[in-house]
């Protein structure tokens, strides 16, 4: 009975949990906003968004990691009922590398 609770929060754990950043598609980004850039200047954005997206890929960890402890506690996915889970802002960035 016990391993079948277990199984049951396990499961409620990863489904209900904020998507983790490597599983997030990227959203689809228009060209037109980087026709005129330089050489130089998409570079720039290029790291730019990189570090953008590395911060918020540890903000959207830390997300997920929140949800499975509030599900395990409570039952509840605490980071993702809380606005912490930023998978639209993630998408972003990856469709604008």
């Amino acid at each position: 009975m016990k391993s079948l609770i277990f199984g049951i929060t396990a499961m409620m754990a990863v489904t209900a949990c904020a998507p983790t950043p490597e599983s997030i598609a990227p959203a689809y980004v228009s060209e037109l906003p980087y026709r005129g850039y330089t050489c130089d200047q998409l570079g720039e954005e290029q790291a730019r968004l990189q570090q953008a997206l590395a911060t918020a890929s540890g903000q959207q960890t830390s997300a997920r990691s929140n949800d499975v402890v509030g599900i395990l506690l409570i039952g509840l996915p605490v980071g993702s009922m809380s606005g912490q889970s930023i998978a639209p802002q993630i998408a972003l960035y990856k469709g604008q590398l």
